[in-house]
């Protein structure tokens, strides 16, 4: 059945590690989207000895199975486990991938990786980091000028799980000038304050399904507003 014309119009694809073989069946020539998981849910609790990592095998092995010159979306879940070499090779394989999908624990694996690095850099149009850990502070924070003055300053879409701080954003909209979009699932009360005030000086367009009616031990400084530039409206 290799080849088989009933997979034509998969346009989005999610492949577990243990499904990249040398004999797989069918080749996916029109999908846009690869999506990568190192279990599937339905076999979550089996043997994870039946969970094989992903390597440089099974990354070349992938071109048998996908067209990989048609993938535009890469989403990489945060259960496997990959190096920065590893991460380079695989988008090496992929060149036209411009929107990534990455958990923040795999994305804090980057800058050991100058190489990787400048990759994302140049090729990387559309960001989303995703968290597990819903509400607590994200850990790409702590990289998070380095993050997006050096290695996504050049991204049109951002989406994030939380946006937590006011100084955050501003750090964003200040490294990243062809952005267009920032899409967050839940903000603080904080941010959603900031925003309602300086939205219209904005060229960004702000997107979000809910506010974070706690208040956050962390409070926002006014003089971070004058430093990047917005200064909150008079009273």
């Amino acid at each position: 059945m290799k080849n088989c014309n009933v997979f034509d119009n998969v346009k989005t694809l999610t492949l577990t590690t243990k499904l990249i073989t040398n004999n797989a069946e069918c080749y996916f020539i029109n999908a846009e989207s690869l999506i990568l998981r190192r279990y599937s849910y339905e076999n979550f609790y089996e043997d994870d000895d039946d969970k094989p990592d992903l390597n440089s095998t099974k990354i070349k092995l992938l071109r048998t199975i996908v067209n990989l010159s048609n993938i535009k979306y890469l989403t990489i879940d945060n259960d496997i486990y990959l190096t920065s070499a590893l991460f380079l090779d695989l988008l090496k394989e992929l060149p036209n991938v411009s929107s990534l999908k990455i958990d923040e624990d795999q994305l804090m694996k980057i800058f050991d990786n100058i190489e990787l690095c400048e990759y994302l850099n140049k090729n990387i149009k559309k960001l989303e980091i995703f968290s597990s850990q819903f509400f607590d502070k994200r850990i790409f924070l702590n990289k998070i000028n380095i993050l997006f003055s050096q290695v996504f300053p050049n991204i049109e879409q951002f989406t994030c799980t939380y946006m937590k701080r006011v100084d955050d954003l501003l750090v964003i909209l200040k490294q990243c000038s062809k952005l267009s979009i920032i899409k967050c699932e839940v903000i603080s009360k904080p941010v959603n304050s900031w925003i309602q005030i300086n939205a219209s000086k904005l060229d960004v367009y702000l997107d979000f399904k809910s506010v974070n009616e706690e208040t956050d031990d962390e409070e926002d400084n006014d003089d971070d507003d004058d430093e990047y530039g917005y200064d909150d409206d008079e009273e």
